[in-house]
């Protein structure tokens, strides 16, 4: 049993590679880290929020975490996912 000050891919080691081969490879495999700007992180969320808010989310929790392990390597000077835009929860009815 891991504790939760374990590292994310750890403590659930099957959740972070599925996720980064579906939900981001497809949209960001062909730029480079310095190619990646604010404004197409925030056109990845966007399109994912369109399609399932969870998977909005996701996405943009697994791509802060990479570039704060690429900044933390000095391969990046900024992370981009900390410029974009928040998201907003879609409405929902009240079920009671």
């Amino acid at each position: 049993m891991t504790s939760r000050s374990a590292p994310i891919w750890q403590r659930a080691p099957g959740t972070s590679t599925p996720a980064r081969k579906s939900l981001i490879l497809p949209h960001l495999e062909i730029l480079r880290l310095r190619e990646v700007t604010v404004g197409r992180i925030e056109q990845l969320i966007k399109r994912q929020a369109t399609v399932s808010y969870a998977h909005a989310k996701h996405s943009r929790r697994m791509v802060s975490m990479m570039f704060n392990f690429a900044l933390r390597h000095d391969a990046v000077h900024m992370n981009p996912v900390a410029g974009a835009a928040r998201l907003s929860a879609p409405k929902s009815q009240p079920k009671a």
